[in-house]
């Protein structure tokens, strides 16, 4: 058996021990923690993603595994079966992306080959509203994939949410990204900060 690629095995390194601690600095975000007291349920870390002018609060999945992608400046969380994902990315105004209803159903379908969308809930984060897209497509033989898109607008350009499971498994997933967006909150980042 071939031993794996010395700079992949550093990569992969890199990647744990980036994770492993509370601060993160990717191409253009830091990601650290803050502890939240909720008097009802006790303490918890939440994450934060600080960007030069905004500051993106949330409770992460619980349980599930995350992993940094500096080349995207996305995070992804992979649930303990290994069968879900959640991506969570900040996409700058400057980078283009289509903001109405309409262009962004035309970019899901172009994005996602052979994908129907089978709902367009509105979606709520602690921050407001957003718009969300639940999507069916062929996952492999006589298996289905599911994923909920869901986009919530900032001023500086839109957090975009990604759930993919099994069509079987996407209720259960779908609460789980309910939490974490129901925990998300925007705060812009003043002069004084």
């Amino acid at each position: 058996m071939a031993l794996p690629h010395p700079l992949r095995s550093l990569g992969l390194l890199l990647l744990i021990v980036a994770a492993t601690f509370t601060r993160v600095s990717a191409q253009s975000f830091t990601l650290a923690t803050r502890p939240l007291v909720i008097p009802e349920n006790g303490e918890f870390t939440q994450l934060v993603i600080i960007t030069s002018t905004n500051e993106f609060l949330f409770l992460p999945p619980a349980g599930w595994k995350l992993g940094i992608d500096t080349n995207q400046t996305q995070l992804t969380w992979l649930a303990p079966d290994f069968a879900s994902s959640i991506t969570l990315k900040i996409v700058p105004r400057s980078e283009g992306k289509p903001s109405g209803r309409e262009q962004m159903r035309q970019t899901i379908l172009e994005t996602f080959s052979g994908a129907k969308i089978v709902d367009e809930p509105a979606c709520y984060s602690g921050s407001g509203p957003g718009q969300a897209f639940d999507l069916e497509y062929p996952g492999g033989k006589d298996f289905k994939q599911a994923s909920r898109l869901a986009y919530l607008p900032f001023h500086d350009g839109i957090v975009e949410f990604a759930l993919t499971t099994s069509a079987e498994k996407f209720p259960k997933r779908q609460y789980d990204l309910n939490l974490l967006l129901n925990s998300f909150h925007i705060e812009p980042r003043g002069p004084s900060r």
